[in-house]
Order: structure tokens, then C-alpha cells, then sequence
């Protein structure tokens, strides 16, 4: 029998104290699994097993945040499990070095580029009452300024079952909302170039399936100002850490984010001083590397010993704009295991495909992290995209009627620096358009996986390509 309790430090944090036993048979097939408990019990272990101790906390920016809830999913071989607050017990079949994403759940409040004075007065839309909803939920929006405002619904497949334009004046506004019975589905509201959403999981009930939206007047209140943040500013918020567990060691949850990260706000690196970001549990380089001595286009780069790179154009200037672009292997420096440093700082390393899609998990409005549909289709998600694009060096689309770029809500500023084609001669392409980077995840011998933005989608989109194409580095910081 295995008990879960919570212990209270001198800080009055909720640490998760957890015991994770790898239980080997005599197989051929190392088969484990993973069981989590809080309190300290003797296991009576055999020879064969291996037990791992785990401490789990939360931090927003050194601060001291309640956890919640924490998953855990087996990205190798699927499953997932989770422990809610106060009690719980989670189970997981795993197997020796099989990838686990931990997901931690707090509630907080919101931090970096939401911080405003209060002489910025904010667009906002709350959250749904009651949440989960029956049949009906309330929902307000509040705009600073008077203006056209469009609701939209869309169902988790992204099929748009409803959208009603409104002019409103400055204010909050209230609306009563009506969707299927037991769905989940997403609510979007634009304003004045802005856009934000929130999801609404409805519980059994007698609707008629039939998406409304009632417009029910004014409503109390003003624009929220995030620089005098009250108890109903409290937000849910998802952080994730990697890890294939093999040792003792603790996890802390960090969900501060746009910030520099806490005990390294620069780092100097060949000559060049690059800014972090603090994106909840990842710590980034602001800026694409860019190190190395520049080839022209029809080069290709080689294991010869030195760093080698590509800039737009064949011009010094575009890579001290938008980074080097690099081919995979010189970008690995030639080793071909996931997670190596390759041409990053000491300390850090190439990004694997999965901090990538932690990362998309982060950035989307609608889905979080660990969402299968970041393991689908190409183009997958929300608008992760948006919130990773600068807000500054896009072109625009549709005929210049709409502004290619992005809100940049996390700090992670993607600009378009375009990419070196894998023709070797062929061209440099999309500068100002497309912004691509590198994974160090292989997908077969000739492909790898890289990850890239678009100013005609809102998306963060995954692909594998060849290794010879030249795309951008950006580095992540080494777990402690």
C-alpha cells in the first residue's frame, strides 16, 4: 500500500516528495515501472532493482508556487499518469531509458511580457463560469478603448462553429455561451489586432448541441491593469522537464517566463554576448548563435576542424542580424547523438525534437504541454507561432493586408532569417518570410528534424529536411 502526503517547508512550499522504484526482471526486455509515492516507506528491494529518489517543487522567479498536480508521460513508449493535491497514487509502465515528461501544475499568476503600468490598460478575456460549464456558461470580456470585437468558437478539431462581430464600447461585457454537452471547445476574441483565447470543457447536460452566443449587455468592471494583480488574476499554469531517469536528483519547476534566466542573464561565447530567456522550466539563448567563419553559398561546410557558417546573402551583416545558418552535421560538430552540445556554449546544447514541442505546448493558447497533437501532423497546435515571433521583421501576407509577425509573449523573439537551400547553389530563401532552426533529433540518416515559423500561420511547424539545408542554432541551457 502506498500513501501520498504533502510536507510543509520553513518556506511553506508543497515539495512532492517522490520515490520512483525500477523494478528489472530476469527477461531479456528490461521492463519497469514506475511508482510514485510521497511518503518514505521501506520497499524491500532485491538486487535487481534500482530506486530512484525524486523531489518535486515550484518557483515563479525564485518565489515559492503551490503545485497542484504533477503528470508524468512516457514519451518512449506511450502512457501517462497523475497526482493531484491532497492525495493520489500514480502508476507507470516504463522501460530503462525510455524519456519521461514531467508536467507540473500551479496556480499563479502571470509574469514577463503581461506586466503592464497602470497606464496600459489591457484587452482581456476571462475565464468561463462556471468552469466546467453545463449546458450554459457566463463569459466577459473587457476592452480598453470602444471598437469592433469578433467571437469565435471552434471545436478541438478546429472546425469554426460559430462567429459573431460586435461593436462594443470601452468596458466589460458580458455574454452567455451554449455548446454540445460534454465537448471541449475554444472561445477567441479579437480586438484591435489582438487576439485571446480561453478553453471551455463542458460536463454532461441536456444542450442541444447547438453553439449560441448571447450578448447579455455591460458588465461591471474596468480594463485589468497586471501591475496591481488581485486573487482573480490566478491563471493555471504547465511547466515541463525532460529527463530519462538513471540517478538520484530533484526537479523544480520554474513558471516564470520572458525574463532572463535567474543566475545567468548573458552568456559570453566566442567573442559574442548572447541574452537569455526564462520560458517556464527552459532556459534559451535570446539571440541565433553565430560563430564560426563564413563560406559562400556553393561551399558546403566539412569536418575540417573549424567552425564554418553561411550568412543570407553571402553578407557579414545578415549574420550579425539574424544569426549564422548552419548545416546539421557542422552544427552537431559531426556527433550524431540527441542533446549534444555540438557548436553551442559550455553548458549548453542543441535542443532535441522534444524540448521543441514542450516548447510549442508552452507557447499555445489551447493546448498544453505533452498535447498529443504536437506528435501529429505537421502543422499542429494553435498559435504557438504567434507568441514566438518577434514583433518586429516579418513581412506581411495576404497581399499586405495582414501583419506577418507575431505578439512575442514569452521572449523568445523569432525573427525570419530565412534559410540556405539544400541544393548547395541553388539560393538563400525567405529572409523576413520563414524563420527555421535545427533540432539535434535525427529522423533517419539523411533527414533531421527542425522546427520553423511562418508569417502565413500561427503555428510552430515541424518537418524533417536534409541534413545539407543551412538553418538556424538556437541553444538551451543544460539541466542543473
Amino acid at each position: 500500500m502506498f500513501f501520498i502526503i504533502f510536507e510543509t517547508t520553513y518556506y511553506d512550499i508543497r515539495v512532492l516528495h517522490v520515490n520512483i522504484s525500477l523494478m528489472f526482471p530476469s527477461h531479456h526486455i528490461p521492463k519497469t515501472f514506475l511508482i510514485v509515492f510521497l511518503s518514505v516507506i521501506a520497499l524491500g528491494l532485491h538486487s535487481q532493482t534500482l530506486t530512484l529518489t525524486f523531489s518535486f517543487k515550484a518557483e515563479n522567479n525564485g518565489q515559492p508556487v503551490e503545485l497542484t498536480g504533477v503528470k508524468a508521460i512516457n514519451l518512449t513508449h506511450g502512457g501517462e499518469t497523475s497526482i493531484v493535491y491532497p492525495t493520489g497514487v500514480m502508476t507507470l509502465d516504463l522501460m530503462a531509458r525510455d524519456t519521461i515528461l514531467f508536467v507540473g501544475y500551479a496556480m499563479g499568476f502571470p509574469v514577463g511580457i503581461q506586466v503592464s503600468t497602470q497606464q496600459d490598460p489591457s484587452f482581456d478575456l476571462s475565464p468561463n463560469y462556471p468552469n466546467p460549464a453545463g449546458d450554459q456558461s457566463r463569459v466577459s470580456l473587457v476592452i480598453p478603448e470602444p471598437g469592433p470585437v469578433s467571437l469565435t468558437i471552434t471545436d478541438l478539431q478546429g472546425r469554426k462553429l460559430l462567429h459573431r462581430e460586435y461593436q462594443l464600447d470601452k468596458g466589460g461585457h458580458s455574454f452567455r455561451l451554449t455548446t454540445s454537452a460534454g465537448s471541449l471547445c475554444f472561445l477567441t476574441a479579437r480586438w484591435n489586432g489582438l487576439s485571446r483565447s480561453i478553453k471551455i470543457l463542458h460536463t454532461e447536460g441536456t444542450g442541444s448541441g447547438v453553439a449560441r452566443l448571447d450578448y447579455l449587455g455591460m458588465a461591471p468592471g474596468k480594463a485589468s491593469s497586471k501591475a496591481t494583480l488581485k486573487n482573480s488574476d490566478l491563471v493555471e499554469q504547465e511547466s515541463g522537464i525532460l529527463d530519462t531517469p538513471t540517478a538520484n536528483r530533484s526537479y523544480t519547476f520554474q513558471y516564470a517566463y520572458n525574463i532572463p534566466c535567474p543566475g545567468t542573464p548573458s552568456v559570453t561565447y566566442m567573442g559574442k554576448v548572447y541574452n537569455t530567456v526564462q520560458i517556464f522550466s527552459q532556459c534559451w539563448l535570446k539571440e541565433n548563435l553565430n560563430v564560426g567563419t563564413m563560406l559562400e553559398i556553393c561551399t558546403d561546410q566539412t569536418d575540417n576542424g573549424y567552425l564554418e557558417k553561411y550568412c543570407y546573402s553571402d553578407l557579414e551583416d545578415s549574420c550579425s542580424k539574424y544569426g549564422g545558418l548552419y548545416q546539421w552535421g557542422e552544427m552537431m560538430q559531426y556527433i550524431s547523438l540527441q542533446g549534444a552540445r555540438g557548436i553551442c556554449p559550455p553548458g549548453w546544447h542543441v535542443p532535441t525534437r522534444d524540448e521543441w514541442e514542450v516548447l510549442m505546448g508552452i507557447a499555445d493558447s489551447q493546448y498544453g504541454i505533452g498535447d498529443t497533437i504536437f506528435n501529429g501532423s505537421t502543422f499542429s497546435g494553435f498559435d504557438a507561432g504567434t507568441n514566438l515571433k518577434s514583433t518586429f521583421g516579418w513581412a506581411p501576407f495576404n497581399f499586405g493586408q495582414n501583419f506577418g509577425g507575431g505578439t512575442d509573449f514569452l521572449g523568445f523573439t523569432g525573427l525570419a532569417g530565412g534559410f540556405r537551400d539544400f541544393y548547395g547553389c541553388s539560393n538563400y530563401g525567405y529572409v523576413t518570410k520563414q524563420a527555421f532552426w535545427w533540432s539535434s533529433t535525427k529522423q533517419s540518416e539523411d533527414l533531421k528534424w527542425q522546427f520553423d515559423l511562418r508569417n502565413n500561420f500561427t503555428t510552430l511547424i515541424r518537418s524533417a529536411q536534409p541534413e545539407r539545408s543551412g538553418y538556424s542554432v538556437r541553444c538551451m541551457k543544460d539541466p542543473d
